[in-house]
């Protein structure tokens, strides 16, 4: 069975290097594509580098790439290794992502693919890309053409499609969604691939992402902080103005992550590698207002983000002494 891995990167070659050698490490006979951001200031030293490795390519095509704005690095990556080989399934990652635990094929070959089913309503009221996507008049219109009546959003981190799968994505995507500076910024990488995948897979043949992610602890602890802040403003709305309140918000989003309590920690990573329960159970579910929906199907956990892009950073240090 061909994995092929899709990274956007965007720095540090010892860095990319590194999950190069992580991935190898962990996935048998992986196919690893690069999508190098045209801000990357070392493309030519990068390609020596990586030349040592058969199992590397370098897409050719080059395009800007930020946050919210990558999903087109993902779909130029599929197109570019699908004109060089034929392979099985499509992996999705970023480039502070790393393996922990072996044998994620026997995972991954169960499904058609693997995507959180997080239904998009207007009941998401603590995720702000929910409200983006409802006003995509693009995503409407795919939607309608695939006969989807729900969006459905993901991580991408981790998520994957079989080859057969993405072909049919991807046409569809480019049939309708042509990139623009203008445009709204949001996350379309986590909204368009799930919600035009779950049009035509059943969901009994989709697995769960395979990436640890601690944004949803972030997400977690300041969701749980809203609700309760928002239950509290009721009573004193009329002394204090909305306009405040959301000042007051955006306040708490801000401490939050500078705190980083959230972040994460050798200790974590360990639980994960070892298939805690009790601690996978207790992250294994997240609900933004409209429900609870699943992160990751059990203890099938492969790999975790976010790794800092710092060849020293000690839980990247961890990972590679594990």
């Amino acid at each position: 069975m061909k994995i092929v891995v899709s990274i956007p990167v965007h720095e540090k070659i010892e860095v990319i290097k590194d999950q190069v050698e992580n991935i190898n490490k962990y996935i048998k006979f992986p196919i690893i594509v690069f999508h190098v951001s045209a801000s990357f200031s070392e493309f030519q030293r990068l390609q020596q580098v990586l030349s040592v490795y058969q199992n590397v390519f370098i897409n050719p095509e080059r395009l800007k790439t930020e946050w919210a704005d990558i999903i087109h690095t993902h779909i130029s990556n599929f197109k570019f290794i699908s004109s060089q080989m034929k392979f099985d399934y499509f992996m999705m990652h970023s480039s502070n992502d790393m393996y922990i635990r072996e044998h994620i094929e026997n995972y991954i070959r169960k499904y058609d693919a693997g995507f959180c089913v997080r239904k998009v309503t207007r009941n998401n009221l603590h995720w702000w890309p929910a409200n983006a996507a409802l006003r995509d008049k693009v995503l409407k219109n795919m939607m309608i053409e695939t006969g989807q009546t729900m969006v459905i959003a993901s991580q991408i981190e981790g998520s994957f499609y079989n080859y057969e799968s993405m072909c049919r994505i991807v046409h569809i995507i480019e049939c309708n969604y042509h990139r623009n500076e203008k445009e709204e910024k949001y996350t379309r990488e986590e909204i368009y691939f799930s919600t035009i995948a779950s049009s035509f897979i059943p969901w009994e043949n989709c697995g769960r992402p395979t990436t640890y992610s601690e944004v949803h602890n972030f997400d977690r602890t300041l969701w749980k902080l809203k609700n309760t802040a928002r239950r509290l403003y009721q009573f004193v709305k009329w002394i204090i103005p909305q306009k405040r309140y959301d000042q007051f918000e955006a306040l708490c989003n801000t401490i939050l992550f500078k705190f980083g309590h959230y972040k994460l920690q050798p200790v974590l990573v360990k639980k994960l590698v070892q298939g805690e329960k009790k601690c996978i159970d207790k992250n294994r579910y997240l609900d933004d207002g409209s429900g609870a929906f699943e992160l990751y199907e059990g203890t099938n956990i492969f790999s975790v983000k976010r790794v800092e892009r710092d060849y020293n950073n000690k839980v990247r240090k961890y990972i590679r002494n594990i």
